[in-house]
């Protein structure tokens, strides 16, 4: 029965577990990306780049 204690996690739930850490893992990844190109504009131009038209 769902509500009886003593059970374990619902089903499922060290799916859920690992698509979270992936996530967390890839954000991670994007940061790093996101922070190494921030790091090359500055050192190339002095400063980032601006985009606007």
């Amino acid at each position: 029965m769902a509500g009886k204690p003593g059970y374990g996690a619902p089903r499922g739930q060290a799916q859920d577990d690992l698509y979270t850490v992936m996530a967390i893992i890839a954000t991670g990844c994007v940061a790093l990306a996101l922070g190494y190109v921030i790091y090359k504009a500055i050192e190339l131009h002095g400063t980032i780049p601006s985009f606007a038209l």
